[in-house]
């Protein structure tokens, strides 16, 4: 369980991932608030509490050390729209059969099985922030499926960039401009039922409940290459954007396995 009064979605949520067991029985009488963050195309070894000397993740590193790093978990499919559909339903690639590359999309009555409808129809309020990148319904994206699986949606399909609102009309309300703070404004909706923090957002941003368990879940593009190649250094980014790293990029080190594109021959 995690004290949202506690939580703020500061760079650093960037990071962390931890899953929700659909396995648990939700109707029972302890009901704990869940919050799922998820992560696009990172690296295990890519944080400090896992051995990162370059990589600042202070935040992260304190969430492990607080609570539980499993070690030794391992990714089932390494490519973002799988995966996605492996965290919905808890299930293998090969027995939900939704890939990236052939058009295929999750089936309505498949996407009632998974977790954030499981929760739902067991009593809780959920919510979702950020990127989707799974198609769910006869028409994809369009359905409209997973928007309406939601009681608080403020996502956009596929890829984000850096900057979301020159791509997603969905947050062209938000105060910020850069992706993980358009979502920070997002989670801090959530939330705190007490406050608007996304001006002119009562059209899809409900108020929630106080008092109702609630799962919300947080989807970020970065650090996926769609999301940091997107990067443009405009002057009113956040300083850390600016500055962080800038001056230390001769010592990120390259992997001993390395292969330059235009030195492969034989892929």
């Amino acid at each position: 369980m995690i004290n949202t009064k506690s939580v703020r979605c500061a760079t650093a949520w960037t990071l962390f991932i931890w899953t929700v067991a659909v396995a648990v029985d939700f109707t029972s009488a302890a009901r704990p608030n869940l919050i799922f963050i998820l992560t696009d195309d990172q690296r295990y070894d890519t944080l400090g509490c896992t051995g990162n000397t370059f990589h600042q993740t202070p935040n992260l590193d304190r969430l492990a050390a607080d609570g539980t790093l499993f070690a030794n978990a391992t990714v089932t499919s390494a490519i973002c729209t799988p995966s996605r559909a492996c965290y919905f339903l808890g299930q293998y690639e090969r027995k939900h059969g939704v890939n990236f590359n052939s058009g295929t999309s999750m089936k309505k009555e498949a996407w009632e099985t998974s977790y954030p409808m499981r929760l739902r129809q067991a009593g809780y309020y959920t919510g979702y922030v950020g990127k989707n990148h799974v198609p769910i319904g006869q028409f994809g994206y369009e359905s409209g499926v997973i928007e309406e699986g939601f009681d608080f949606w403020y996502a956009g399909h596929k890829h984000l960039t850096f900057y979301p609102k020159g791509l997603h009309e969905i947050f062209r309300h938000a105060k910020a401009d850069t992706q993980i703070e358009i979502v920070d404004e997002g989670a801090q909706s959530f939330l705190d039922s007490q406050t608007d923090y996304i001006a002119g957002s009562a059209a899809f941003l409900k108020r929630r409940p106080e008092g109702k368990p609630f799962c919300l879940s947080i989807a970020l593009n970065l650090p996926h290459d769609a999301g940091t190649e997107t990067m443009e250094m405009r002057a009113n980014d956040p300083e850390l954007y600016r500055t962080r790293y800038r001056d230390r990029i001769e010592q990120v080190a390259i992997p001993s396995t390395y292969q330059a594109k235009d030195q492969i021959t034989n892929p």
